[in-house]
């Protein structure tokens, strides 16, 4: 009677106890939140100031390059990459552009760009990919120059 009763109970806390330690286990690992390579890589381009130059080709002199050095400051509003970037124009003038409605996918970054100073019309939009590592941003900008009153483009390169 004894070994029937023992095996009897045995098999009610195997039949109750086991299902529910593997709903718990099944729980505890579904909540787990595991950074993505995205979330990773978003955190890198957040988290510092970069620091690098855009370049065109000048259109009075195609033999000549324009460079521009441009500091960004990104953050991110929801989903959304905003920030500034700060350089100093064709004019010699310190300048500040604001970056917003950016989006992060994996390595590639889109955003606009506009002159902080409203009676400045100067816009653009610019594609950028981060490098494996996280510490370089190269790609390609958009947009519209005041100075040259023209559609200008050219390549753009930042580290950290």
């Amino acid at each position: 009677m004894e070994l029937t009763l023992t095996t009897i109970i045995s098999a009610i806390i195997t039949g109750i106890l086991g299902p529910i330690i593997i709903l718990i286990t099944r729980h505890i690992i579904e909540q787990r939140k595991y950074p993505t390579p995205s979330n990773e890589r978003l955190k890198k381009l957040l988290k510092t100031n970069w620091h690098g130059f855009w370049e065109q080709i000048d259109p009075n002199d195609n033999s000549k390059k324009l460079i521009t050095d441009i500091d960004f400051q990104l953050s991110n509003k929801g989903r959304i990459i905003i920030g500034e970037a700060n350089f100093i124009s064709t004019r010699n003038l310190p300048e500040v552009f604001t970056i917003k409605n950016g989006i992060f996918d994996g390595n590639i970054l889109k955003m606009e760009y506009e002159n902080k100073d409203l009676g400045i019309f100067q816009k653009g939009s610019a594609i950028i990919e981060m490098n494996t590592f996280g510490n370089e941003l190269k790609g390609n900008f958009v947009g519209y120059s005041p100075n040259l009153k023209q559609i200008i483009s050219g390549d753009i390169i930042m580290k950290k």
